[in-house]
């Protein structure tokens, strides 16, 4: 939940812009670990991590809601998302 934390965190500092990369994805996985190994293994590390997260930050973990700017490297040029 570290990387997930990190970018809410830096989403809500002032004067933070958001950028999005047009056709990429922000994620993080263990690979052959526990999130990995299998679908019901995958949901209980992630429902634990996010309980962790409630009670250490005081508030549910879920994804930013900033829009920010969407940025297409094909054309060097940036769009509101």
């Amino acid at each position: 939940m570290v990387n997930a934390d990190a970018l809410i965190r830096a989403c809500a500092l002032p004067g933070t812009q958001l950028i999005r990369l047009l056709g990429e994805g922000t994620f993080h996985q263990f690979h052959g670990g526990l999130s990995t190994s299998s679908p019901d293994k995958a949901i209980d590390v992630l429902k634990r991590g996010a309980m962790d997260y409630q009670r250490r930050r005081g508030m549910p973990l879920r994804t930013t809601r900033t829009p920010g700017w969407l940025f297409d490297a094909r054309t060097n040029r940036r769009r509101s998302a």
